[in-house]
């Protein structure tokens, strides 16, 4: 018995160390959450300016419309869209997306459920997943450019148009 009251003792008091001292041994190689995203996103084209674009993205003439993907995460795509002055993008929704669209060049108008958002360069729309829209271009001499933004990231595949 004095055997079994040693050693239980002995455990008593190494039991409250060993909870003290294991936890915070494992954290001395955790990451922060911060830490873990800066390490799984990919930092390019962080800047985007509309005059400098590489050939390949630039509309063109015979195309009404170009549609590029410009940068991507883990959570969100960045695209570039591009319309001549006489094209529409037609009315479409997302399912799991939601949409914004940052309108860097050109005035446009922007249908989100039927209510017409006037858009110029500088101002953005807010299009929730399965909200329909369409953007028209309107009186504008040039492209209209927007940067389109994408939560979740965007493969292109669940683009439903209206008819």
């Amino acid at each position: 018995m004095k055997n079994f009251t040693q050693k239980f003792n002995k455990i008593t008091v190494l039991l409250p160390l060993f909870l003290v001292i294991l936890p915070a041994l494992s954290t001395i190689s955790c990451r922060t959450r911060r830490e873990i995203v800066l390490a799984e996103t990919q930092i390019a084209n962080m800047s985007f300016d509309h005059t400098k674009l590489p050939e390949e993205m630039v509309r063109e003439d015979e195309e009404e419309a170009s549609f590029m993907l410009w940068n991507k995460t883990k959570n969100q795509s960045q695209c570039m869209l591009q319309l001549a002055p006489d094209a529409a993008l037609r009315e479409r929704f997302y399912r799991q997306h939601d949409l914004t669209i940052f309108s860097v060049s050109g005035h446009a108008i922007v249908k989100v459920e039927g209510i017409r958002h006037y858009m110029q360069p500088g101002m953005a729309v807010v299009v929730p997943r399965m909200h329909k829209f369409a953007i028209i271009p309107h009186e504008t001499p040039g492209d209209v450019i927007a940067v389109m933004v994408y939560s979740p990231p965007f493969d292109g595949k669940e683009t439903f148009i209206v008819e």
